[in-house]
């Protein structure tokens, strides 16, 4: 489509706009700054099987807000759950792939 020629300005405008986003909300949990970081650069960058680690990161820090916020017993459980699922299906591939077809 000829869009190659915006690779550069578009990259480089993403991250301006994060160092924006990151300088304004810099007190935040450093979980949160780190996990919008590694969301931005898992989905903006050329996409391998080892950057679904990446993903990681915000999860650990969703299940950390989970855990601290006062949701109750039955939101932590379910981030507990998700967190697990998670797991499983971000492991499945690698172990897949791993093995010769």
């Amino acid at each position: 489509m000829g869009l190659s020629s915006w690779m550069l300005p578009a990259s480089l405008v993403l991250l301006v706009a994060t160092g924006v986003w990151t300088l304004r909300y810099r007190r935040l949990d450093p979980w949160i700054l780190l996990g919008v970081a590694a969301l931005i650069s898992r989905f903006w960058t050329d996409h391998r099987m080892f950057d679904d680690l990446l993903i990681w990161v915000p999860m650990i820090a969703l299940f950390r807000l989970a855990k601290v916020l006062p949701f109750g017993q039955v939101t932590q459980l379910m981030a507990t759950l998700l967190f697990t699922l998670n797991w499983f299906v971000l492991m499945a591939p690698a172990r897949l792939l791993a093995q010769p077809l």
